[in-house]
């Protein structure tokens, strides 16, 4: 029994769940409609493929996993190889596999037997139970097409509890492009997302990254607040006890304590708030009183100084949305085209002449 290779770089199998209402059944029908006709002919090559899916029907290769002795898939190495240059290295490269099963040991049956329809049919169901774990599968064998459609459905589900879960895997899995949207709706959303009970299982290196955002829609003092909440629910994990020093010594440890902006903090925040979870020093506490009583932001202190900007800014061309503002500027008010700036409800929209 030969055995398949395991990527070590990669979690085994990772569940992902999300309560969004944008369902799975529109990236089915968008794939449906894309590759199959509705006359479909049962002579066609997508029929005939579809026909001979999991079925022992001129089949020559077996994959069968371990711990589930009744699950025994069988495929084609032709089709298989036609779709993924891994499989095609595997069955037709200078080490072809050898006859006899390929035992899966990092995939779940279920996930592949999702990839392998999808190589016969182009057709695929997501869900958010097992996005991630075809995410992995699709990226092993390079289905560009397959990987290409999970990393959609994953963009079309970002909100606000799904969010931090999503940019954990953009990183895991490299997908660039995601992560830097990712990023940008967390940015956009960070007071409602750091209230979610999603962020409290934030990995550190990930609170990092988003600590080192410039523009953050949360004021500091309810971003110390939701921090000091993760960190307690980091010491409870731990079974210690929840002091100023456990959570000093968690902050510091991540590097997470001086990316905080204390100095921008008002007395009153900084007073009530922040001297009694006992995270700073008698030294930083009398640093940070001085320069916020004094207004002082060149006094030497390793803490953020720069007040990170709150406000959500959407660009939007003048020339889209002034027949839809018409009315709302008959009073006489009028639009600089070149370069406005105009406040809705915490929303700035910057507005810009077409060239």
């Amino acid at each position: 029994m030969e055995r398949e290779g395991y990527n070590s770089k990669m979690s085994p199998e990772t569940q992902f769940s999300t309560e969004s209402n944008n369902e799975a059944s529109c990236i089915q029908g968008e794939t449906e409609a894309l590759y199959l006709s509705e006359n479909e002919q049962n002579d066609s090559i997508v029929s005939c493929l579809s026909n001979i899916c999991l079925n022992e029907d001129l089949a020559d290769v077996y994959f069968s996993f371990p711990g589930e002795k009744s699950i025994r898939y069988q495929a084609h190495k032709m089709v298989l190889s036609m779709r993924s240059p891994v499989f095609k290295a595997m069955f037709y490269g200078t080490f072809p596999q050898e006859n006899g099963d390929i035992e899966i040991l990092d995939i779940k049956p279920s996930t592949f037997n999702l990839m392998l329809r999808y190589i016969y049919t182009d057709r695929v169901q997501l869900r958010g139970k097992i996005v991630i774990s075809l995410l992995y599968a699709a990226q092993k064998y390079q289905l560009q097409s397959l990987l290409t459609l999970c990393e959609t459905y994953l963009r079309n589900n970002l909100w606000i509890r799904s969010a931090c879960t999503i940019y954990s895997k953009t990183k895991l899995f490299s997908l660039e492009t995601l992560k830097k949207d990712t990023l940008k709706y967390i940015s956009l959303n960070a007071a409602d997302i750091f209230e979610d009970e999603d962020f409290l299982a934030v990995p550190a290196n990930d609170l990092v990254d988003i600590m080192m955002l410039e523009s953050l829609d949360i004021s500091e003092v309810k971003l110390f607040q939701s921090i000091l909440k993760w960190v307690d629910d980091e010491i409870g994990k731990s079974s210690k006890l929840i002091t100023g020093q456990n959570r000093r010594g968690i902050l510091l440890s991540s590097g997470i304590l001086y990316l905080i902006a204390f100095p921008s903090l008002s007395l009153d925040d900084f007073t009530k708030i922040v001297v009694p979870a006992g995270v700073l020093t008698d030294e930083e506490q009398l640093q940070l009183f001085k320069a916020i009583t004094m207004n002082e932001v060149s006094i030497r202190t390793k803490f953020r100084i720069k007040p990170r900007s709150i406000g959500k800014v959407i660009k939007i061309a003048i020339d889209d949305i002034l027949p839809s503002l018409q009315s709302s500027y008959q009073s006489g008010s009028k639009i600089n085209e070149d370069n406005s700036l105009h406040r809705t409800q915490n929303i700035y929209l910057r507005t810009f002449k077409k060239n």
